[in-house]
């Protein structure tokens, strides 16, 4: 059985609808929105927390707690094989759009 998901899951069209740089000096790098199989999921964001690696984070709602603290709940979530390569997807699109705007610099 893992193996029949495994192939789903790597048959899956992903495919980057678009990528919004966030050129701040912050942790938040980017958003990005997809289509998975025709279905469009807006608002993953590339984050890159004190140099260290490049990671994806789910779209995700935030809101003040009572206590005065920002909360952050995920709006959707992804079996691991399929965020992985959610993930290979958005980070490749991400350098190439970083390439793009370095030599656009140059």
């Amino acid at each position: 059985m893992v193996c029949a998901v495994d192939q789903l899951y790597r048959a899956m069209n992903i495919e980057i609808l678009e990528i919004r740089l966030q050129n701040n000096g912050k942790a938040l790098k980017a958003f990005v929105d997809l289509c998975l199989d025709g279905i469009t999921v807006r608002d993953f964001r590339v984050i890159q927390e004190h140099k260290r690696r490049l990671w994806v984070a789910c779209p995700q709602i935030s809101w003040r707690g009572k206590e005065g603290k920002i909360k952050y709940k995920t709006i959707i979530t992804f079996p691991d094989d399929l965020k992985g390569l959610i993930d290979l997807a958005v980070l490749n699109a991400y350098q190439r759009e970083m390439e793009k705007e370095s030599e656009n610099k140059e």
